[in-house]
């Protein structure tokens, strides 16, 4: 089965591409390896990135910061959840379940500003179109593994964001 792409948006933003089913197309170049990237996880530039996020959310939301603190603090507990059910859906080969879990693990991590884990779900959500051998790094079950331990990284990022008032302006 092929699907058409068609572009909205810049032709540099890969969140621009967009099949006519309506899911992202991001190509493999346009999203870096969490391997290839050189600044370690936790970095002052991923803790800028969950303080602008959080500020707009805030913004968002008419100043009610509670309700960012709420929403993190709820996707905390839920994530390992998440990454349980989105590991079952790939190891099962259950690929539309796996995008549903993979897509919500997206839009989270893009709402609370957490830039890998966003960049590894759609990596892997695109894996599930590329089948591969399974041993292959290139392979949804590989990506998934990647999902899990950037998931870590990024649930250490709202813990310390939630521990420090410092993503606020009070």
């Amino acid at each position: 089965m092929t699907t058409s792409t068609e572009t909205r948006g810049s032709d540099s933003d890969p969140a621009a591409q967009v099949t006519d089913d309506g899911t992202a197309a991001v190509p493999r170049a346009a999203v870096p390896s969490v391997r290839e990237q050189t600044d370690p996880p936790g970095t002052t530039a991923d803790v800028v990135a969950v303080a602008r996020a959080w500020h707009e959310l805030v913004a968002e939301l008419d100043g009610d910061e509670r309700a960012v603190e709420r929403f993190a603090t709820i996707w905390l507990q839920l994530l390992p959840r998440r990454l349980a059910a989105c590991r079952r859906a790939l190891v099962s080969g259950e690929d539309d379940a796996a995008r549903v879990r993979l897509l919500t693990l997206h839009s989270s991590a893009v709402m609370l500003g957490l830039d890998r884990l966003a960049e590894v779900t759609w990596r892997c959500q695109s894996a599930l179109d590329q089948p591969t051998d399974a041993d292959d790094d290139r392979s949804a079950r590989c990506q998934g593994r990647e999902v899990i331990a950037e998931a870590q990284s990024a649930a250490g990022l709202v813990r310390a964001a939630l521990g420090h008032a410092r993503w606020s302006k009070r």
